[in-house]
Protein backbone atom coordinates (compact mmCIF):
# COMPACT_ATOMS: atom_id res chain seq x y z
CA UNK A 1 0.00 0.00 0.00
CA UNK A 2 1.25 3.29 -0.94
CA UNK A 3 1.33 6.49 0.96
CA UNK A 4 -1.02 8.08 -1.00
CA UNK A 5 -3.60 5.18 -0.99
CA UNK A 6 -3.24 5.17 2.25
CA UNK A 7 -3.96 8.94 3.18
CA UNK A 8 -7.24 8.74 0.67
CA UNK A 9 -8.18 6.00 2.76
CA UNK A 10 -7.43 7.66 6.19
CA UNK A 11 -9.39 10.82 4.18
CA UNK A 12 -11.83 9.25 3.31
CA UNK A 13 -12.23 7.48 6.68
CA UNK A 14 -12.38 11.28 8.81
CA UNK A 15 -15.46 12.55 6.62
CA UNK A 16 -17.67 9.40 7.13
CA UNK A 17 -16.50 9.51 10.97
CA UNK A 18 -17.61 13.50 10.75
CA UNK A 19 -20.88 12.75 8.85
CA UNK A 20 -21.27 10.06 11.57
CA UNK A 21 -21.06 12.71 14.21
CA UNK A 22 -23.01 15.47 12.60
CA UNK A 23 -25.60 13.13 12.50
CA UNK A 24 -25.19 12.11 15.93
CA UNK A 25 -25.39 15.43 17.20
CA UNK A 26 -28.31 16.35 15.05
CA UNK A 27 -30.88 13.99 16.27
CA UNK A 28 -30.78 15.09 20.28
CA UNK A 29 -32.58 17.92 18.31
CA UNK A 30 -34.81 16.10 16.86
CA UNK A 31 -35.60 13.38 19.58
CA UNK A 32 -34.73 15.01 22.97
CA UNK A 33 -33.16 12.59 24.83
CA UNK A 34 -33.70 13.57 28.36
CA UNK A 35 -32.70 10.30 30.50
CA UNK A 36 -28.94 10.26 31.32
CA UNK A 37 -28.91 6.56 30.88
CA UNK A 38 -30.42 6.71 27.27
CA UNK A 39 -27.99 10.06 25.95
CA UNK A 40 -25.24 8.04 27.35
CA UNK A 41 -26.27 4.85 25.43
CA UNK A 42 -26.90 7.18 22.32
CA UNK A 43 -23.31 8.41 22.53
CA UNK A 44 -21.99 5.29 23.38
CA UNK A 45 -23.20 4.08 20.29
CA UNK A 46 -22.30 6.68 17.95
CA UNK A 47 -18.98 6.09 18.92
CA UNK A 48 -19.24 2.10 18.55
CA UNK A 49 -19.90 2.83 15.03
CA UNK A 50 -17.10 5.41 14.31
CA UNK A 51 -14.70 2.80 15.79
CA UNK A 52 -16.09 -0.11 13.50
CA UNK A 53 -15.74 1.70 10.43
CA UNK A 54 -11.62 0.98 10.48
CA UNK A 55 -13.12 -2.43 10.46
CA UNK A 56 -15.13 -2.45 7.60
CA UNK A 57 -13.84 -2.91 4.14
CA UNK A 58 -15.44 -0.44 0.97
CA UNK A 59 -17.83 -2.13 -1.47
CA UNK A 60 -15.89 -2.79 -4.70
CA UNK A 61 -12.36 -3.71 -5.15
CA UNK A 62 -10.76 -3.12 -7.85
CA UNK A 63 -9.82 -6.34 -9.15
CA UNK A 64 -7.35 -6.72 -12.34
CA UNK A 65 -6.52 -10.03 -13.97
CA UNK A 66 -4.45 -9.49 -16.92
CA UNK A 67 -1.94 -11.23 -18.80
CA UNK A 68 1.11 -8.77 -19.40
CA UNK A 69 4.42 -9.89 -21.25
CA UNK A 70 7.31 -7.20 -21.42
CA UNK A 71 10.28 -7.58 -23.48
CA UNK A 72 13.05 -4.91 -23.49
CA UNK A 73 16.44 -4.75 -25.43
CA UNK A 74 19.85 -2.95 -24.29
CA UNK A 75 20.39 -0.11 -26.99
CA UNK A 76 23.39 1.68 -25.86
CA UNK A 77 25.39 1.84 -22.60
CA UNK A 78 26.12 5.47 -21.83
CA UNK A 79 27.92 6.80 -19.01
CA UNK A 80 27.21 9.81 -17.29
CA UNK A 81 29.22 11.70 -14.76
CA UNK A 82 26.92 11.26 -11.35
CA UNK A 83 24.47 13.74 -10.84
CA UNK A 84 22.93 14.82 -7.68
CA UNK A 85 19.17 14.24 -7.21
CA UNK A 86 17.43 16.32 -4.64
CA UNK A 87 15.09 13.90 -2.84
CA UNK A 88 11.34 14.79 -3.49
CA UNK A 89 8.59 13.28 -0.82
CA UNK A 90 5.06 13.47 -2.24
CA UNK A 91 2.61 16.12 -0.12
CA UNK A 92 0.48 12.67 0.38
CA UNK A 93 3.72 10.98 2.88
CA UNK A 94 4.41 14.25 4.20
CA UNK A 95 0.83 14.80 5.45
CA UNK A 96 0.80 10.81 6.86
CA UNK A 97 3.79 11.38 8.54
CA UNK A 98 2.38 14.98 10.08
CA UNK A 99 -1.04 13.06 11.34
CA UNK A 100 1.20 10.48 12.75
CA UNK A 101 3.18 12.93 14.76
CA UNK A 102 0.36 14.56 15.99
CA UNK A 103 -1.21 11.57 16.85
CA UNK A 104 1.87 10.47 18.98
CA UNK A 105 1.60 13.81 20.65
CA UNK A 106 -1.92 13.62 21.89
CA UNK A 107 -1.04 10.20 22.81
CA UNK A 108 1.68 11.37 25.03
CA UNK A 109 -0.41 14.35 26.45
CA UNK A 110 -3.03 10.96 27.66
CA UNK A 111 -0.34 9.15 28.97
CA UNK A 112 1.24 12.25 30.61
CA UNK A 113 -2.32 12.83 32.43
CA UNK A 114 -2.85 9.19 33.45
CA UNK A 115 0.43 9.16 35.29
CA UNK A 116 -0.19 12.43 36.79
CA UNK A 117 -3.28 11.37 38.55
CA UNK A 118 -1.98 7.88 39.34
CA UNK A 119 0.88 10.26 41.25
CA UNK A 120 -2.06 12.43 42.67
CA UNK A 121 -3.72 8.60 43.86
CA UNK A 122 -0.65 7.31 45.05
CA UNK A 123 0.28 10.51 47.14
CA UNK A 124 -2.91 10.96 48.70
CA UNK A 125 -4.46 10.21 52.11
CA UNK A 126 -7.43 8.73 53.12
CA UNK A 127 -10.39 10.60 54.36
CA UNK A 128 -10.47 10.23 58.05
CA UNK A 129 -13.80 9.74 59.41
CA UNK A 130 -14.87 8.21 56.35
CA UNK A 131 -17.52 9.58 55.39
CA UNK A 132 -21.64 7.80 55.21
CA UNK A 133 -21.58 8.72 51.75
CA UNK A 134 -18.64 7.03 50.91
CA UNK A 135 -20.41 3.73 49.78
CA UNK A 136 -18.63 2.35 46.52
CA UNK A 137 -15.25 4.60 46.27
CA UNK A 138 -12.50 5.14 48.21
CA UNK A 139 -12.27 8.56 49.24
CA UNK A 140 -9.32 10.13 49.76
CA UNK A 141 -7.49 13.50 50.34
CA UNK A 142 -4.72 15.31 48.40
CA UNK A 143 -2.58 18.52 48.22
CA UNK A 144 -1.81 18.45 44.78
CA UNK A 145 -5.62 18.70 43.35
CA UNK A 146 -7.88 22.00 43.51
CA UNK A 147 -11.20 20.42 43.08
CA UNK A 148 -12.58 17.12 43.37
CA UNK A 149 -11.53 14.35 41.20
CA UNK A 150 -12.66 10.53 40.42
CA UNK A 151 -10.72 8.33 38.78
CA UNK A 152 -10.36 4.68 38.29
CA UNK A 153 -11.74 1.34 36.58
CA UNK A 154 -12.23 -1.31 38.44
CA UNK A 155 -11.36 0.20 41.90
CA UNK A 156 -12.84 3.80 41.71
CA UNK A 157 -11.11 6.60 43.96
CA UNK A 158 -12.31 10.47 44.79
CA UNK A 159 -9.93 12.67 45.42
CA UNK A 160 -10.40 15.88 47.41
CA UNK A 161 -8.76 19.21 47.55
CA UNK A 162 -7.16 19.40 52.18
CA UNK A 163 -9.93 21.43 53.62
CA UNK A 164 -13.47 20.89 51.83
CA UNK A 165 -15.99 23.00 53.47
CA UNK A 166 -18.53 20.69 52.61
CA UNK A 167 -18.95 16.87 51.25
CA UNK A 168 -19.80 17.26 47.86
CA UNK A 169 -23.32 15.41 47.36
CA UNK A 170 -23.09 14.27 43.87
CA UNK A 171 -20.01 12.16 44.73
CA UNK A 172 -21.75 8.88 46.31
CA UNK A 173 -23.94 9.39 43.44
CA UNK A 174 -21.29 9.23 40.84
CA UNK A 175 -19.64 6.04 41.66
CA UNK A 176 -22.62 4.41 42.64
CA UNK A 177 -23.77 4.72 38.68
CA UNK A 178 -20.51 3.84 37.89
CA UNK A 179 -19.26 6.87 36.12
CA UNK A 180 -15.92 6.45 37.58
CA UNK A 181 -15.11 4.05 35.62
CA UNK A 182 -17.08 5.50 32.35
CA UNK A 183 -14.58 9.16 32.46
CA UNK A 184 -11.15 10.12 34.06
CA UNK A 185 -12.46 12.94 35.60
CA UNK A 186 -15.66 14.33 35.96
CA UNK A 187 -15.42 17.99 36.39
CA UNK A 188 -19.13 18.81 37.82
CA UNK A 189 -20.51 22.64 38.83
CA UNK A 190 -21.75 20.70 42.23
CA UNK A 191 -18.14 19.01 42.42
CA UNK A 192 -16.15 22.63 42.50
CA UNK A 193 -18.28 24.45 44.01
CA UNK A 194 -18.78 22.35 46.75
CA UNK A 195 -14.76 22.63 47.30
Amino acid sequence: MTASLLHAGILRWILQIGTIVLIGAAVPRVLPLRLPNVRLAFWQIVLLSCLILTAIRSWKQAVMMENVSISTTIVAIVSHPAARCSPVLPIALLLLVAMAAGALVRLGFLISGLLRLRRYRLESTPLEPAPSWAVEADVRVSREVSGPVTCGFRKPVILLPRNPSRPPPRLALHSSRGNCARRFLVPSRDLVAAS
